[in-house]
């Protein structure tokens, strides 16, 4: 079926044929989907980047966006007890794929840390051994977190309103806790 100048003679394009999987691969598709998704990042950055301009304030989202997450991770460990690890792994695989190990090690990075929240979120919820207690406490830490980043960082720090006011997606939530942890929104501010 695999000619040997690894072209497909089923579809009898020239893609190359994946040595493990044996099927056509189209790299050429692959490259314009990763283009276009790291340009969704840059354009998220961007966007982010205009609302937390004080370093004091990014500072605060740096702290206070990953409880933010941890709290709707643990909240997601009452739903099923292997729902954090997969979300955590999901996000971190989308982090990597935004920001390969050649590019930066942010992504890399990020995705670790998704999964060691992940594991601290499942230890959070059976040290409370309620779902009322585990329910709880993440409603408080999440209202928190929400006090700190616009009741502080955004009102009194930066005197602006959230970004999120203004454009709220699945992708800037799934987003924030790499862009709060973005090097260069540091070192800008």
């Amino acid at each position: 079926i695999f000619s040997e100048n690894n072209g497909c003679q089923l579809c009898l394009s020239r893609r190359r044929v994946h040595p493990l999987l044996g099927a056509c691969i189209d790299f050429g598709k692959i490259i314009r989907m990763r283009r276009r998704l790291k340009d969704a990042y840059t354009s998220e950055r961007d966007f982010y980047r205009r609302y937390h301009r004080h370093g004091l304030n990014v500072a605060l989202h740096a702290v206070a966006v990953p409880c933010e997450w941890a709290s709707f991770l643990v909240v997601s460990y009452l739903v099923a007890s292997w729902l954090p690890l997969v979300l955590a792994a999901v996000a971190g695989a989308y982090y990597v794929l935004l920001l390969p190990p050649w590019e930066s090690r942010l992504g890399v990075v990020a995705a670790a840390a998704q999964l060691a929240m992940a594991c601290g979120v499942r230890a959070w919820a059976e040290a409370l051994q309620s779902a009322c207690l585990v329910f709880g406490s993440a409603g408080l830490v999440y209202v928190g977190s929400w006090v700190v980043q616009v009741g502080v960082g955004h009102a009194l720090v930066e005197g602006n309103k959230p970004g999120m006011v203004e454009q709220l997606t699945v992708n800037s939530v799934v987003l924030s806790p790499l862009l709060a942890w973005d090097v260069e929104l540091f070192c800008s501010s």
